[in-house]
């Protein structure tokens, strides 16, 4: 996942618009948001309102199938969503308003779809492929990563997730996916690491 991350904060060096995909990432990674909580829905569009922050913790309250969800972010989620806020030039006492979304379109539009989020993620690991190819990094690794997409990369997070910040942790962030999803995601993937 490393070379995910520094792939795409390469990608802002060149364009400042990449600053979605880096953000984008860092909600998969570090959060563990699927993409239904990135889109949004019919009823519910993601707003920077919905990411809270209480005594130092962030949380990203998201509706999915009429239920609240608080996914509480790890301290390391901070810097991205700072720097997120910052690229918009939106200051953090002025994200309460409920019409700032989350994620606007390259044009400006409100909202994001699950196919451009998808998009996102495809662009952000080929330019991984190329800056492994560049440093020399195995075939197999390189592999993976070009093979990498979104639920993979969900998958792996959520693995490194439980090594890191152990069960409960990992599963505060999950909402309503019950054990056995997240048993049957991470037998699955139990041998992918990413870089």
């Amino acid at each position: 996942m490393n070379y995910l991350l520094k792939a795409a904060e390469k990608m802002c060096e060149h364009d400042s618009a990449h600053e979605r995909s880096l953000f984008i990432l860092a909600m998969i990674i570090f959060i563990l948001v699927p993409v239904r909580l990135i889109s949004g829905s019919k009823s519910w569009r993601p707003s920077l309102r919905d990411f809270q922050e209480k005594n130092t913790i962030l949380t990203y309250c998201a509706i999915d199938a009429e239920r609240v969800f608080c996914l509480q972010a790890p301290e390391v989620f901070s810097r991205y969503f700072e720097r997120y806020l910052k690229a918009r030039a939106i200051a953090k006492s002025d994200r309460a308003s409920a019409d700032l979304a989350v994620f606007t379109t390259l044009g400006g539009r409100p909202g994001i779809t699950s196919r451009q989020v998808r998009n996102v993620i495809k662009d952000i690991s080929q330019t991984a492929v190329s800056m492994m190819t560049q440093d020399g990094m195995t075939e197999q690794d390189t592999a993976l990563v070009a093979a990498a997409r979104l639920d993979t990369i969900r998958a792996a997070a959520i693995m490194v997730s439980l090594q890191d910040f152990g069960f409960d942790n990992t599963r505060s962030r999950l909402g309503y996916e019950s054990l056995n999803a997240l048993q049957n995601r991470c037998a699955s993937t139990s041998k992918i690491t990413f870089m």
